[in-house]
């Protein structure tokens, strides 16, 4: 299945809003909204884009990256943000002071929008990166650059901070994605020909299997419910979506192709919508959805002056 540009652009964004409306309720109830990272001159931004009114934009933390974009995943139930920032956090009312624990490298953080709490989930100084939550909320899934000068896939329990290695190897293990029962990831491994491929790996028996063979790179996974995988590849020459079960990428099909390279996709909540990453020739990102059944072609959500990367979902409660 290759999604083409032959339907009519009007017609995607009344189907794209009359689903997610049917979906999810009345707007000002249920309307989900995207979460993503935002450059500016003084930082980037975590900032808020409610689908149903995509005009309003509300920046949830400010100033949290640096010389890189925050990563940033919602849980399950909508309330709290976990995300990566390089740069130490300070609170304007006084609220929060990471200034002085902060160490060296990027830092873990899990924002509870309700309470508006901050806690720091990451303290051995080393850098992290791409969190991602268990299905059940318990557990969140994140970059771990260890003391053997690799990255590995490591685990946090949220309520307890233990923290364990569920991926591990002498080469670079990363953006991990749960599978719907919360037994297994699936990440990108360069542990084949030094080339990037996606893997799942048990968490409680270890067992690895390959799924992806084709192509010079393969990453950013992520999971459906419904156990549908969206991933980046390269597998035409060009970055951009496929889409496949988790069977392996035989008969894996492209999702969108658009100018430039497509990165980072994530599934709505129904396993309806993708939003993902479009880098274009210029450098410039902007976050687009695409209809992941393949009804018409992506619909661009930002289009700026700052850099926009890295989305994820949030459904109102």
């Amino acid at each position: 299945m290759k999604i083409t540009k032959t339907t009519p652009f009007v017609l995607l964004v009344v189907l794209l809003l009359t689903g997610l409306l049917t979906a999810c309720g009345p707007r000002k109830n249920t309307a989900p909204a995207l979460v993503f990272s935002r450059a500016e001159s003084v930082g980037a931004n975590l900032v808020l884009v409610s689908t149903g009114e995509p005009r309003l934009v509300k920046t949830v933390l400010p100033k949290i990256g640096v010389e890189w974009y925050p990563r940033v995943a919602t849980s399950p139930n909508g309330r709290y943000l976990t995300f990566v920032s390089d740069n130490p956090i300070q609170g304007v009312g006084g609220e929060w002071d990471f200034t002085e624990e902060f160490g060296n490298g990027s830092q873990l953080f899990l924002y509870d929008m309700k309470e508006e709490e901050l806690r720091l989930l990451s303290q051995d100084g080393y850098a992290v990166d791409r969190p991602a939550f268990s299905p059940d909320g318990k557990l969140i899934a994140f970059d771990q650059y260890g003391v053997d000068g690799d990255w590995d896939i490591a685990v946090v329990e949220i309520s307890s901070g233990e923290v364990s290695l569920a991926a591990s190897s002498d080469f670079v293990e990363e953006a991990a994605s749960f599978t719907p029962d919360g037994e297994s990831i699936v990440y990108s491994s360069s542990r084949v020909d030094d080339a990037p491929h996606l893997f799942l790996t048990n968490l409680a028996s270890g067992e690895t299997r390959q799924l992806t063979e084709q192509g010079n790179y393969n990453g950013d996974p992520d999971i459906s419910a419904f156990g549908q995988l969206v991933y980046a590849s390269e597998r035409n020459g060009e970055v951009d979506l496929y889409l496949m079960n988790l069977s392996g990428d035989r008969n894996a099909v492209l999702v969108a192709e658009l100018p430039g390279e497509q990165y980072f996709p994530r599934f709505s909540p129904d396993g309806d919508f993708i939003a993902f990453t479009t880098y274009d020739e210029t450098g410039s990102s902007d976050i687009y959805l695409i209809d992941s059944n393949g009804w018409g072609p992506p619909v661009r959500v930002t289009n700026t002056h700052s850099l926009e990367t890295c989305a994820d979902w949030i459904t109102y409660k």
